[in-house]
């Protein structure tokens, strides 16, 4: 799909989609995130640790389907005033990234 919106010539639409793609994921991305963080704060039981291994394979998921938007979207704006066809994806995928660096539990 990011591959096939890029071709518009439109870059607002273009935007748009590829916002629309990136959203669920990172939602979930989110959402694997705090299940790690809340699980992180559990005891050492076996629920506890099979909780973590689950939301991190959903986290690790969820970032290959963000590098799998952005890979298609290298090409420079094509205007010099034009915003990057990414900016809307990279807004709100930055606070995710942020917290995911900064918990231990994601070392």
């Amino acid at each position: 799909c990011a591959r096939l919106a890029v071709q518009l010539r439109d870059s607002t639409r273009v935007r748009a989609i590829l916002s629309a793609m990136a959203m669920p994921t990172l939602q979930r991305a989110r959402s694997a995130l705090d299940a790690m963080v809340s699980s992180s704060g559990m005891d050492n039981s076996g629920v506890a640790a099979s909780q973590m291994e689950a939301a991190s394979q959903v986290l690790s998921s969820c970032l290959g389907v963000l590098r799998e938007i952005i890979r298609f979207c290298d090409e420079p704006p094509k205007g010099s005033g034009d915003v990057h066809i990414l900016s809307d994806v990279l807004t709100a995928a930055w606070p995710l990234l942020n917290d995911i660096s900064s918990q231990q539990c994601c070392r």
